[in-house]
This record gives C-alpha cells, structure tokens and sequence, in this order.
C-alpha cells in the first residue's frame, strides 16, 4: 500500500471520469485540472503536500507528473478550483499555469 509521501507525485495512469477540456468552466461538477509547473523533484513536491491538501483533501485527489516535461499538476476539482491552486503554486514560490490556456494569469507570478 502506497503511504501519503507516494501518493503526492503518483503518476496518474488510467481513464478518467472527468474531462481536461472544461477545466476552466464555471461548472461546480469535477474535472481534471491539467496545470503546467516548475516543480522539478520529489522534495519540491514534498514541499507543497501539506499547503495542497489542506486547499484540496479529500474531496480533490491531486498528483504530480513529475517525468511529464511540463512538470505536471492534475487534481479532479471542478474548474472554479484552477486560480486558487496556481495561486497557492505562486505564493510557495512555483511557476503555474493551466495547459492549453495561455492567457490565463496568476496574479502576475507565473513568468
């Protein structure tokens, strides 16, 4: 059984029930965010756990890629959760921004 270190960059694999494609839709029901960040090892990841699940657990499961190149975030939240999790990403000192959605902003911190 995988302990709650292993859980926090597990590499997502598998269908989903949820859709990347609406992640940004007012809708309230879950999807997958898809986020593009700078979080290159475990340790930074193991840096951020505590901040994410208290913002997300344990309703939104979350997982980093961190083989992916774009050093991937995935959480199953509806698309209403993306500017508060780019914005915890920021104020821990991360680069963060939803795939597929270049004019979205952060608060400025994510260049």
């Amino acid at each position: 059984m995988k302990d709650a270190r292993t859980r926090a960059i597990t590499i997502l694999s598998g269908p989903s029930s949820v859709r990347p494609d609406d992640q940004l839709s007012g809708d309230a029901s879950p999807r997958v965010i898809v986020l593009r960040t700078d979080v290159h090892d475990r340790s930074a990841a193991e840096d951020l756990r505590a901040a994410l699940d208290d913002l997300l657990m344990p309703d939104h499961p979350w997982n980093f890629d961190l083989e992916d190149r774009d050093r991937i975030l995935r959480v199953e939240a509806p698309g209403s959760m993306t500017l508060p999790i780019a914005r915890l990403l920021n104020a821990h000192g991360h680069a963060c921004e939803p795939l597929d959605d270049p004019a979205f902003s952060a608060g400025g911190s994510s260049n």
